[in-house]
Formats: C-alpha cells, sequence, structure tokens
C-alpha cells in the first residue's frame, strides 16, 4: 500500500502513470466522493483504492475489491 501511495505522489508531481498503479477515472456512476481508482496489489483477492481530487490534492477516500 505505501508503495502505490508513494506511485500516487510521484504521479501527481511528474504526470507519469506507471502500470502498476494504472490511476485512472471511474467509469460509470462512482460512489461518492470517489471519481478515480488505482491498483494497489494485483495477486491473489486484487485490491483498489478509490479517492478524489480536492484542488491539487488527491484524497484516499476507501479500498476495496477489485471487481
Amino acid at each position: 500500500l505505501n508503495q502505490r501511495i508513494d506511485d500516487v505522489a510521484c504521479y501527481l508531481e511528474t504526470g507519469e502513470n506507471p502500470n502498476r498503479l494504472d490511476l485512472k477515472k471511474l467509469k460509470g456512476d462512482p460512489k461518492p466522493p470517489a471519481t478515480h481508482e488505482f491498483d494497489v496489489t494485483h495477486h491473489g483477492a486484487a485490491y483498489r483504492a478509490f479517492g478524489h481530487y480536492e484542488g491539487d490534492t488527491f484524497v484516499l477516500d476507501h479500498f476495496d475489491k477489485h471487481l
């Protein structure tokens, strides 16, 4: 989890979105206030983190299993 949060911080500073992060805008009807998601784990029960932007700050809202 800490590595992915570091990836998000690097993305916010550089604009580079590494494949392991895969930060993207949610499609369809997101769970408010989350508007974006990114990978946390890729093995076993894969988890995603969900969040939204408040200005230039990315706020982490919750974690959930990837559907």
